[in-house]
């Protein structure tokens, strides 16, 4: 876990742009005592939409960021009880697999 978790000191603006910098794995979002159930979920939302990006950008060419954690990211949201990759709110089917 990265010194933010750590030090009990979490930056949930930060958290929630870019939970890559907060959070080494989708796993230990789960495990945040200092984050809200719906605080969670927002933040592993964000990582899908990062890592389908990142997925998106790859397959035009595109190298480098941090490795496609969707699995993972889809696997910690089954387990808070989100349906994995989907929400009622995001309209039909696109290239990011919403």
């Amino acid at each position: 876990m990265n010194n933010h978790v750590k030090a009990k000191i979490l930056d949930i603006e930060l958290a929630l742009t870019d939970p890559a910098k907060v959070f080494g794995d989708p796993n230990e979002v789960l495990g945040c005592d200092l984050l809200s159930h719906d605080q969670k979920v927002d933040v592993l939302r964000r990582w899908e939409m990062d890592t389908r990006l990142l997925s998106i950008a790859e397959e035009e060419g595109m190298t480098g960021g941090e490795s496609n954690k969707l699995n993972s990211v889809g696997e910690a949201l089954l387990k808070l009880g989100e349906d994995k990759g989907h929400r009622a709110d995001s309209g039909p089917p696109s290239k990011m697999g919403s």
